[in-house]
């Protein structure tokens, strides 16, 4: 994710998530991979690597999802996780501005 933490309502938002070796620092593929996020604490939506195609390996070690933010202002919540090799958690939040213009789509 870029370090901007306020988008407009509509965006695509791109999050990335990278994964290494503790002791060699090298980039490494875990086991297994998921993403999953939230707005205002609402229901949470999980996509799984090799189950779900929103995510996409980009590289060794490197994996990202682009969400649309359409129809979804407010605070989000968002988390990668691995396990296996490279286990690891890394979570942050941003905040989605509503729309002024109403959505014509």
């Amino acid at each position: 994710m870029a370090k901007k933490d306020t988008f407009g309502e509509g965006n695509v938002l791109r999050f990335t998530g990278t994964f290494e070796d503790e002791q060699t620092k090298e980039l490494v593929d875990p086991s297994h991979v998921a993403f999953g996020w939230r707005v205002n604490g609402g229901a949470i939506t999980i996509h799984e690597y090799g189950v779900d195609a929103e995510i996409v390996r980009q590289d060794v070690g490197t994996y990202y999802i682009d969400v649309d933010s359409t129809h979804h202002a407010g605070v989000w919540v968002w988390e990668w996780q691995s396990t296996g090799v490279a286990q690891a958690l890394t979570s942050g939040s941003i905040s989605v501005t509503q729309a002024s213009i109403p959505f014509i789509l």
